[in-house]
């Protein structure tokens, strides 16, 4: 009995271990990942993606109705990278809207280096999950950025054909790439599309996600989560299933080969697979035991005993399934509230580097200001002190035509004074001067003196008088 408790725990350990080490090394990329919707009150709190604002956040789910838009603000590598992208979504359309093949959730991967928008003509690919032409599901889609591509289930890459309607249940959406080898698509870990012959030429691709519903239609779309990893996760790899129709046939191949001596392969089982065949084998392995060893009653006891460790390893390998997940949240909400609290810092900064701007500015208008009145100033005292030289100018000519003026009547007042005393001189006796001739020379000569004296001081004055005003 204990042998075989002993044997369940080893297998159990044996199996179960290895999730919690694989996933932590293929943690997604928060940079081209949307964080848990569940630890976040607001969508401006997603940091890394445009959100359009008429989508809502509604219990940890993102609604996209009529056109709604999620765009990635970072471009991922994709040039001779691989890269594993997954959509968890939902519909909560009914039958009713079969009718309306228009409505559409679509997963974009463009080309980073091109501007187009995906509304008649893109340059990437389009993953297109809707009702076209009544056939529900998903269809691929490709197009060069130059034509208008067809909408129709004919025009497509591939399709995959899936109930998702009328559905409580989330599905998810999983789109993996590997350059030259490998472009793969899975709904709930089912193959749904997988080639060798698509190389995306592009060095990084642009990740969106948009949607576009009837107006009379109800129909919204629920995303639940989006995770990118830049390489190849282990549910990429495995395929569970194969997609067919609606139903899901199980993904096991058999070569009949005329060698005997090369061995049929066949498709690797799944870490999934592989712990429920073992935990099936130890059970039946068990009962087998117990029922040669043990009688009726004890075998009650021991079925007992063995649904409990059963119920324990149950638990335990969801909890150890689980816990990536945390972790993988918890770190993701750490990063965002670092990123949340980067991106106050800076627009502390940005608003700081903003203030001084606006005082470098206002200096600038104050300088621009004071200066244009300097200039202004100068040039009113400029044309005052001309106008003082002109008048100055306008005096000393005057001045000039009153000195001419005297000096004229001066030889006037002198030839005449000569012709007199030439008359006279004969009449006078040479031995003295006459009255005129005494007159003359005692009084007008100092008279005229005089008067040059008091032109020249009133002059003197006036000048000095306006050179004070200047000062």
């Amino acid at each position: 009995m204990l042998y075989h408790i002993l044997l369940l725990i080893h297998v159990a350990l044996a199996v179960v271990p290895n999730i919690p080490k694989i996933s932590s090394q293929l943690s997604p990329n928060p940079h081209y990942s949307l964080p848990n919707l569940l630890s976040i009150d607001s969508k401006e709190e997603v940091n890394n993606f445009e959100i359009s604002n008429n989508i809502q956040l509604d219990n940890g789910r993102l609604l996209l109705g009529e056109l709604g838009s999620i765009w990635g603000k970072y471009k991922i590598p994709t040039f001779n990278k691989p890269w594993t992208i997954e959509l968890i979504f939902r519909s909560t359309g009914t039958k009713e809207d079969r009718k309306y093949e228009e409505n559409s959730l679509n997963v974009w991967f463009l080309n980073g280096d091109s501007g187009n928008l995906p509304f008649e003509t893109f340059d990437g690919f389009e993953i297109s999950i809707s009702n076209e032409g009544q056939i529900p599901g998903v269809k691929l889609y490709n197009n060069d950025g130059v034509q208008s591509i067809i909408h129709d289930a004919s025009h497509a890459l591939g399709t995959c054909k899936f109930q998702y309607l009328d559905s409580d249940v989330p599905f998810t959406l999983r789109v993996s790439y590997d350059a030259n080898s490998w472009f793969k698509i899975q709904m709930d870990n089912n193959l749904c599309f997988k080639t060798n012959q698509i190389s995306i030429p592009f060095q990084e691709i642009k990740l969106g996600i948009t949607s576009k519903i009837n107006q009379q239609s109800n129909e919204k779309f629920e995303i639940l989560s989006l995770k990118t990893w830049e390489t190849l996760t282990g549910d990429a790899i495995d395929d569970h299933g194969l997609m067919i129709g609606d139903e899901i046939k199980i993904d096991v191949e058999t070569e009949v080969t005329n060698d005997n001596s090369v061995k049929p392969n066949h498709i690797r089982e799944s870490l999934m697979e592989r712990a429920q065949r073992l935990r099936k084998e130890a059970i039946d392995s068990e009962r087998q035991n117990l029922e040669n060893q043990h009688s009726q009653g004890s075998d009650s006891n021991t079925n007992t005993q063995l649904d409990l460790i059963l119920s324990k390893l149950n638990y335990l390998e969801v909890s150890l399934t689980g816990l990536n997940g945390v972790e993988d949240d918890a770190q993701i909400t750490s990063i965002n509230k670092e990123i949340a609290g980067l991106n106050n810092v800076f627009t502390d900064l940005k608003s700081t580097v903003t203030d001084t701007k606006q005082s470098v500015l206002d200096l600038q208008n104050v300088l621009v200001k004071q200066y244009s009145q300097m200039l202004d100033s100068i040039a009113q005292l400029n044309q005052k002190v001309i106008g003082e030289v002109r008048e100055q100018h306008y005096g000393m000519e005057e001045l000039s035509r009153k000195v001419d003026l005297l000096m004229n009547n001066h030889k006037e007042i002198a030839y005449q004074y000569e012709k007199t005393r030439q008359d006279t001189q004969g009449e006078t006796s040479k031995s003295g001067d006459s009255v005129v001739d005494k007159l003359l020379k005692w009084i007008l000569l100092p008279l005229v003196l005089i008067l040059l004296v008091l032109v020249i001081f009133v002059y003197r004055l006036r000048h000095d008088i306006k050179h004070s005003k200047l000062l």
